[in-house]
Order: C-alpha cells, then sequence, then structure tokens
C-alpha cells in the first residue's frame, strides 16, 4: 500500500510550482509533518528485551492532526462515537 507520504514527495515540486503563493501555513506545516513521519527527522526509539536480550529501534511519528499514520486510529474512534450517537432512522444526503 503507498503512504501519503510516498505520493507527497513525489509530486511536492509540481504542488509549490502550481499552488505554492496559495499553500496556508496550516497546509504547509501538515505537508512537513507528514514528509518526515517515522523517519530519521523525528528520531527514534530502541526497545529492549531483558527476557531474550533482543533489542528493536523504530522510528517516532510526527504527531500532526493531519497526518493519516499518526491519527487515524483516533479518527476512527471519533468517527465511532458519532456514528453511535445517530439515531436509527434515514438521513437525507
Amino acid at each position: 500500500m503507498i503512504r501519503l507520504a510516498e505520493v507527497a514527495a513525489a509530486f511536492l515540486p509540481e504542488l509549490e510550482a502550481q499552488y505554492g503563493d496559495r499553500l496556508l501555513p496550516g497546509q504547509r506545516s501538515a505537508l512537513s509533518a507528514i514528509l518526515r513521519c517515522r523517519t530519521e527527522v523525528c528520531g527514534s526509539a530502541t526497545i529492549h528485551c531483558h527476557a531474550c536480550e533482543h533489542t528493536d529501534s523504530f522510528a517516532l511519528s510526527c504527531g500532526h492532526r493531519a497526518c493519516p499514520q499518526c491519527q487515524n486510529e483516533a479518527v476512527e474512534q471519533w468517527l465511532e462515537r458519532q456514528r453511535a450517537k445517530l439515531l436509527p432512522l434515514d438521513y437525507c444526503p
């Protein structure tokens, strides 16, 4: 499955060329966070199992609210809470 960061990195030059003067600071911040998420730029953490002496490292996430890698679970939980509040009837589109 392709990640949003890969798409953003591939098309960022064209996006900047066409819409660079109209991108809002929040949009630039979201793009920057998505591009650096789970890379060495965000740092890494190391875990160590004392039972088997296995050590593993993993890249940290950016935590930005627009990043699908970081916030997907929170978004799904929020959506589920909203769906639970709906009345059991047909809604107009």
